[in-house]
C-alpha cells in the first residue's frame, strides 16, 4: 500500500494547483463526506477508499481510479466491493 501514498498527496497537490490555494485533508474529507481521519488514513497509506469515497476523490481531482491505485490496491478493492 505504500506506493499510493504519494499518488493520492499528488493528487491533492496538483488540485490545490489547478484551484490556485491551498486545500487541507479537512477539506477534502468534508468535500467528499468522509471524516478527517479517514482522509488522512487514505493518504497516509493507513487505508484504502470504499468504492464509493475513490469516485468522489476521483471526481474531485479529476483523475481516473488507475490514477490512485497499482493493481494490487484495484483488485483489493474489487475483492471488497464484491
Amino acid at each position: 500500500m505504500a506506493r499510493i501514498v504519494g499518488r493520492f498527496q499528488k493528487a491533492r497537490l496538483d488540485y490545490q494547483s489547478r484551484i490556485g490555494r491551498p486545500v487541507t485533508i479537512e477539506e477534502i474529507a468534508q468535500t467528499i463526506g468522509i471524516t478527517r481521519q479517514s482522509m488522512s488514513d487514505i493518504e497516509n497509506g493507513r487505508s484504502l477508499p470504499r468504492y464509493g469515497t475513490l469516485a468522489k476523490l476521483c471526481q474531485l481531482y479529476g483523475v481516473e481510479p488507475g490514477d490512485l491505485l497499482d493493481y494490487e490496491d484495484r483488485r483489493t478493492l474489487h475483492l471488497a466491493t464484491a
